[in-house]
């Protein structure tokens, strides 16, 4: 909340955050929104009343409740139609957000760390994982990196865009990446088990090759599917 009030100040204009989640009405968060500004930080349930931007000013934050939206309307905002980076926790669509190389904020970063890529822009990638972070500790020793990532998003600063492009590509040579982007467009891939357990081993081998996995149950680096196939190349031979 902090970073989205002085980037509201900064952009000369409200920052509308827009949340599925029924959290967005509790008075539990309404209470902890009040101690950090009861002046700039509104709630607004969009599901019961029309959302007049024109009430608000620069320098204000609203939090929106949405409702539950459907997965497809969900996959648009997240992808093309928001100016702030998307804060995601399910890896289904942080992996969307890799196949396309959008810029996110990985929200569940404490127990599951963003996943380090071996990218040129390593400084970037740095501020991206401290960014993460900052989310999960609720604490403000990442705050600097958490407003410069979502600065950079706001402007599509070359140096940023740049390293998601690369995580796109390291994104794109894991074995799981097919199927992410098949699976988005509602298209289920199953490949054989021994073949599974093949490109498991060669994509470990490859990556991390000091790595002891196992192999049968799914390890780190292997995504969150438990279909794994090569490459698009492969699926359409």
């Amino acid at each position: 909340m902090d970073a989205n009030l002085i980037l509201s100040t900064e952009a000369n204009k409200p920052s509308i955050l827009l949340l599925p989640q029924k959290i967005a009405l509790s008075d539990r968060l309404k209470k902890e929104m009040i101690k950090i500004n009861s002046e700039r930080i509104h709630f607004i349930d969009l599901t019961q009343e029309d959302f007049n931007t024109a009430k608000y000013k620069a320098g204000d934050v609203v939090v929106a409740y949405t409702g539950i939206l459907q997965q497809k309307i969900f996959d648009h905002l997240m992808l093309s139609q928001t100016t702030l980076p998307p804060v995601i926790e399910g890896c289904n669509s942080r992996e969307l957000c890799e196949s396309a190389g959008r810029p996110f904020i990985h929200g569940s970063a404490k127990h599951s760390p963003l996943k380090q890529y071996s990218v040129g822009e390593k400084n970037m990638q740095e501020i991206h994982s401290k960014a993460s972070l900052c989310l999960q500790r609720g604490d403000k020793e990442h705050l600097p990196q958490l407003v410069d990532y979502m600065r950079q998003s706001i402007k599509k600063s070359s140096d940023l865009m740049k390293y998601h492009k690369q995580r796109r590509e390291k994104f794109l040579k894991r074995p799981d990446a097919c199927e992410v982007a098949l699976s988005a467009l509602g298209i289920k891939y199953e490949e054989s088990a021994i073949a599974q357990v093949e490109n498991r081993k060669k994509y470990l081998k490859k990556e991390v090759p000091n790595t002891t996995a196992n192999i049968g149950e799914g390890s780190a680096n292997v995504g969150c599917f438990s279909s794994i196939i090569n490459s698009f190349r492969s699926c359409f031979r």
